[in-house]
């Protein structure tokens, strides 16, 4: 863990009266990504209410996977992390199966749900995920939570990596680069919506949002509590004139138990406190406090004090 310095006096409220500099990591996601501009918009909040006092730095990482492993490593102070990555860490199975469970892991808060997404170039005649079998698809990075999300949704139809043409493991900006250029059929990714790239698929590269839907959806989703089935409804973007069925994960805000208190507060009144202005910076964010913001998708303990905070 980069140590932290300590914080001599913070109110929930206000501003600390005294403090020495504080500085911690957030895990984000690639550049481009919904979890960077995520962490980014939670830094810039944090650095106009505390200048001089906290300093946030939003880590760019390949995603999910990596961020709790590098969370539980010390690594990182604070995580953006999949609901179904947070319960695999904490439960010591999927992808965190070799290490086992990690008791230390905490929550901090759920921010927003994030739908699987399937994006398509529309002469690629995709109409459904049975249709990516010998298309050029980009799943994400290796380490990343839409990876390990679309390779669950695959081996529940039992579609294998080898069965698509190219398997791409690009971030979300380099891969709609490649999809508006011709060079990709498909991307998948799990992502809150609305999202500037989605958006500028769609408006300038005649691409369309797929529906993921069907019996081994439907077996999917029953058999875990990690998925909620959802839509991404008709108008969040100027061409969408459906809403497209699909299910979906929540982003979660993680942290260690051994992070300090006083910043663990800070960073959840924050977030609270300054939601009409972290959705405009990040819009997947909702602009008002949600249900759940206390128990979707937090499998790990909730941070020690933070009970209060979040109405609970």
């Amino acid at each position: 863990m980069r140590q932290l310095l300590p914080v001599i006096a913070l109110s929930l409220c206000a501003a600390p009266v005294a403090a020495d500099f504080t500085f911690f990591t957030i895990g984000a996601g690639p550049v481009g990504g919904g979890y960077y501009a995520a962490a980014r918009a939670i830094c810039e909040e944090i650095h106009a209410r505390f200048p001089g006092e906290m300093r946030c730095s939003p880590d760019p990482t390949p995603g999910s996977v990596y961020n709790v492993t590098a969370l539980a490593a010390g690594q990182l102070d604070f995580a953006l992390v999949q609901s179904d990555s947070h319960h695999a860490a904490v439960s010591g199975t999927g992808a965190f199966a070799g290490v086992g469970p990690n008791p230390d892991l905490r929550s901090v808060l759920a921010l927003y749900p994030e739908p699987l997404t399937l994006l398509a170039r529309a002469d690629a005649r995709i109409s459904g995920v049975a249709d990516l079998v010998g298309k050029r698809v980009n799943l994400g990075p290796r380490n990343s939570g839409s990876r390990a999300t679309a390779m669950r949704l695959f081996d529940t139809l039992r579609i294998l990596e080898e069965d698509l043409a190219e398997n791409r493991v690009l971030p979300m900006g380099p891969a709609i680069d490649q999809l508006c250029a011709g060079d990709l059929d498909a991307v998948v990714t799990v992502v809150g919506h609305p999202n500037g790239s989605i958006a500028r698929a769609l408006a300038e590269c005649g691409a369309e949002l797929v529906p993921i839907a069907g019996p081994g959806v439907e077996s999917l989703v029953a058999a875990s509590a990690d998925y909620t089935k959802t839509s991404i409804p008709r108008g969040t973007y100027p061409e969408l004139n459906r809403a497209v069925a699909t299910f979906s994960v929540t982003a979660t805000l993680m942290t260690r138990a051994d992070v300090t208190p006083a910043t663990v507060t800070a960073v959840a009144r924050i977030i609270l406190d300054t939601l009409p202005d972290l959705h405009r910076r990040a819009p997947a964010i909702p602009a008002t406090r949600m249900p759940g913001l206390a128990s979707d998708g937090l499998s790990a303990p909730l941070y020690d004090g933070l009970a209060p905070i979040l109405g609970q």
